[in-house]
């Protein structure tokens, strides 16, 4: 009877540790596959995605193994020191700024073309709360048009700010805007990359403007997603994943041919530039797209953020998709994600700089 129950036991451990090594292994995969062009295996690439649910799942394995096998704990532990740099661009712990005074403040938002449920109603707030910023630079998205864009860009040029827009992408600059360009790539809405020539002082800075290609999730994709959740009919569910995986798929190709011209223009033309790429990537932090820009400039939020710091906030798809990352000649002091107010289903990223001397 003791024997039986000594085969069950390291049966069921040996199924326990398969189980730890296997989920090891997918959060691992999810680090890989960030060097791997999304075009190559665009379904794979989506993976990505999950890589907050991996992590959650390996970490639970810690106190599963200390309750019941100690020395077993060290397979999920080392397993996940390993993927740490991963862990911390996703969720960083700095909880103070840099107390030094900022050269240069910048506010990135995607403000949804200022269609956001009430903010007709709401224009004043939203205009006092860009003043309140204070930025030097004003990088929007998704503001090609209509009424409270020309009042904001009316009220801004009185302010003193230059101002350029194409294709929603819209920079207001307190520096002289020297020249202005965009780089080209695939898309299915004119996503991409505004890039701009900014005098400061004696000094050119080069500011990218960045909206990458979207997931199309409507409302509807979102709302069919929870409803099938609900059902718990497996076809309806199958059905379902199949089709929003596939756009995500999709979506994912179109941003991986977007970072590459993007990242062949920081390593060409402007390899010795002081250069700020700025925008709503609409991807996380692990994925091609940030881990491309993450290994050639430094990534502002990963060097003074503090937590998630969700930036897309709509039916509970919550992810941090708005990033800014800057050239070594810069000093991160400070970068927050701020959802203080609900104003567009983006919140504004604010991020300070300090110039090295």
């Amino acid at each position: 009877m003791k024997r039986r129950g000594k085969r069950i036991r390291r049966f069921l451990t040996g199924v326990f540790l398969s189980a730890d090594i296997v989920s090891l292994l997918l959060l691992w995969a999810c680090c890989l596959l960030t060097w791997v062009p999304p075009y190559f295996c665009p379904r794979l690439a989506v993976a990505c995605l999950t890589f907050p649910i991996i992590l959650l799942f390996n970490l639970l394995w810690l106190p599963f193994w200390l309750l019941f096998k100690p020395k077993y704990a060290l397979v999920p532990l080392i397993g996940i020191l390993l993927t740490g740099g991963f862990i911390l661009d996703y969720f960083p712990l700095h909880r103070s700024p840099t107390q030094a005074d900022a050269d240069l403040t910048i506010l990135s938002w995607n403000v949804m073309n200022f269609t956001y449920k009430d903010i007709k109603e709401r224009q004043e707030e939203l205009f006092a709360y860009i003043d309140s910023v204070d930025a030097d630079i004003i990088c929007l998205q998704e503001c090609a048009g209509g009424k409270i864009a020309a009042d904001l860009k009316e009220r801004l040029l009185e302010q003193g700010y230059e101002h350029h827009e194409t294709n929603g992408r819209t920079i207001y600059s307190r520096f002289p805007i020297l020249s202005h360009d965009t780089l080209s790539a695939k898309t299915s809405l004119n996503n991409g990359v505004n890039v701009y020539e900014l005098l400061r002082g004696e000094d050119t800075l080069v500011v990218m403007n960045t909206h990458l290609e979207s997931n199309f999730l409507s409302t509807e994709d979102k709302y069919d997603g929870k409803a099938a959740l609900k059902s718990r009919d497996r076809n309806e569910l199958k059905q379902e994943g199949k089709r929003l995986w596939g756009k995500l798929a999709n979506s994912q190709s179109n941003r991986g041919r977007q970072t590459d011209t993007l990242t062949a223009a920081l390593d060409t033309h402007f390899a010795r530039a002081s250069v700020i790429v700025c925008g709503d990537f609409n991807d996380t932090p692990i994925s091609y797209a940030c881990q491309q820009l993450s290994r050639r400039l430094e990534n502002a939020y990963r060097n003074k953020g503090f937590g998630i710091g969700v930036s897309y906030n709509e039916h509970l798809f919550l992810f941090r998709i708005d990033h800014l990352f800057h050239s070594n000649d810069w000093q991160t002091l400070s970068a927050r994600v701020d959802n203080s107010s609900l104003l567009s289903d983006h919140y504004p990223l604010i991020v300070k700089l300090r110039r090295k001397y």
